[in-house]
């Protein structure tokens, strides 16, 4: 598994208010590898390096920016016109969710999307003690 992206690269596309340390940077480069691999070697076979490069720039900042949750929900209202928007992460939406993740949907010819049509459950058992 030999990451195709840098610390500095994905710190570039991330906001620069972003209070992430470079091992935190390098634990999300390292999931967005994992996934990337898969693709390279699956549906995303056809793609350059230049653009898998691309691709795990963008998931790696996904990941990220999800660690420091700097995309929470926020709300902007126009006082000129009255309108808003309203934006933010959807977690339920796998890749999806972020600006990020869809710039590397996208980047990926929609490959990183079919990694998340398998559902997965997660249980939580109370705290033993």
């Amino acid at each position: 598994m030999a990451q195709r992206t840098s610390i500095a690269e994905v710190r570039a596309v991330l906001p620069s208010s972003t209070t992430l340390s470079d091992p935190q940077i390098q634990a999300a480069i390292d999931a967005a590898t994992c996934l990337v691999d898969q693709v390279a070697a699956g549906c995303g076979s056809d793609l350059s390096g230049a653009c898998l490069l691309q691709v795990e720039t963008y998931l790696s900042a996904h990941f990220a920016a999800a660690t420091e949750n700097t995309l929470s929900l926020s709300s902007e209202k126009n006082p000129a016109c009255g309108s808003s928007a309203t934006y933010g992460f959807e977690f339920s939406t796998g890749v999806l969710g972020s600006p990020y993740g869809q710039m590397a949907n996208t980047l990926s010819g929609g490959c990183l999307a079919e990694f998340d049509k398998t559902p997965v459950n997660l249980f939580s058992i109370g705290s033993i003690e």
